[in-house]
């Protein structure tokens, strides 16, 4: 299958979406049937603004990754699993970042308070 930059941005977008509905449905099952969606996107609205531009960017670069034989057949399936996976690594990231600053501000406090 011939993959265009449209369908490549869909797949890619498709696994964003995947990404959130996961989050959404394990909110969904932890609140029991409540969950508050300007909240969440609040929230995520950043981090899935970068995916989306992540998936954008290997559109751009699509022409680099064909160029081996192996990877071409599998772009598809790549770009799906590239917006799932920037997500997530997003947030994870982000996640051990905000907690590693909360802990420096904690300790700073506790100085202080001393």
């Amino acid at each position: 299958m011939t993959y265009t930059p449209l369908i490549l941005l869909g797949l890619g977008f498709s696994g964003v979406l995947f990404h959130n509905l996961i989050k959404l449905n394990a909110i969904n099952r932890k609140n029991k049937g409540i969950v508050n969606f300007g909240e969440y996107f609040a929230l995520e609205r950043f981090t899935i603004l970068i995916s989306l531009f992540f998936v954008g960017f290997l559109v751009v670069i699509k022409s680099e990754l064909t160029g081996v034989e192996t990877i071409s057949k599998w772009i598809g399936t790549a770009f799906g699993l590239a917006g799932y996976l920037a997500q997530s690594l997003i947030v994870s990231f982000t996640s051990t970042t905000e907690q590693f600053i909360k802990d420096k501000i904690e300790a700073i406090n506790d100085k202080k308070e001393k």
